[in-house]
């Protein structure tokens, strides 16, 4: 099932944007070594659903005094920046 892949540096935070993805299904789990990942499914979605949530992402990393995180769709891994740094989201 397609979905968008959020890194988190730890439980808390990644409750946080849970929390601010509600209506989008997501869900938090730790991965080994790495932190946390929230995860939104997109099957079945409308074609809003991914700017609400780099909307919701961005709004995060301000909220949780953090940088940037990674975002995993379509099999890209992306760096999205907070409003705090460059307003951006870099391909990788």
């Amino acid at each position: 099932m397609p979905s968008l892949r959020i890194a988190s540096p730890s439980a808390a935070a990644a409750f946080i944007l849970v929390d601010m993805l509600a209506e989008q299904h997501a869900t938090a789990s730790p991965q080994p070594g790495q932190g946390w990942e929230v995860v939104v499914p997109l099957a079945g979605r409308g074609n809003g659903v991914v700017p609400f949530c780099l909307a919701a992402t961005r709004e995060w990393l301000d909220t949780c005094g953090l940088r940037s995180t990674s975002i995993q769709l379509d099999g890209h891994t992306h760096l999205l920046s907070g409003s705090r740094s460059s307003r951006s989201v870099h391909g990788s």
